[in-house]
């Protein structure tokens, strides 16, 4: 593969991780009235995400909260934006790394999380309008 179509790809991941979290911040912004809540909580969820990718898996591996945070991150948004959903949904299905044949089990994942993230945030939008 070259380079140029390598960067297109991982671009495409950025842009759709990009699109999944954009989707999170409207949820929580619709549910919370506050600007400051919004940040800490949308900032705080990404942090601590990164926070478990870089060192805290050493700590809680192999225990139950390893397995749950294993869970939000690999199908979080920070996940994908990394591209570890990518390489651990093709080792799921039976490949040690990622393989191109499927690379379309992520990006199915996360463009059907995002449209359902939207659809949440008109309902929620509409409801409030009603009230």
């Amino acid at each position: 593969m070259s380079n140029l179509a390598y960067c297109v790809v991982q671009y495409s991941f950025l842009l759709l991780g990009t699109l999944y979290f954009a989707g999170f911040i409207l949820i929580v912004a619709a549910i919370v009235k506050r600007s400051a809540w919004i940040i800490v909580l949308c900032g705080g969820c990404f942090i601590a995400s990164l926070g478990y990718y870089y060192i805290g898996y050493l700590w809680i591996q192999g225990t139950w909260l390893g397995r749950i945070c294993d869970f939000l991150f690999y199908y979080g948004f920070s996940g994908f934006m990394l591209q570890e959903s990518f390489s651990r949904l093709s080792a799921a299905s039976g490949t040690l790394t990622g393989s191109w044949a499927q690379i379309w089990q992520p990006i199915l994942f996360v463009i059907v999380m995002i449209l359902i993230e939207f659809a949440a945030v008109w309902l929620l939008w509409r409801r409030k309008k009603r009230q």
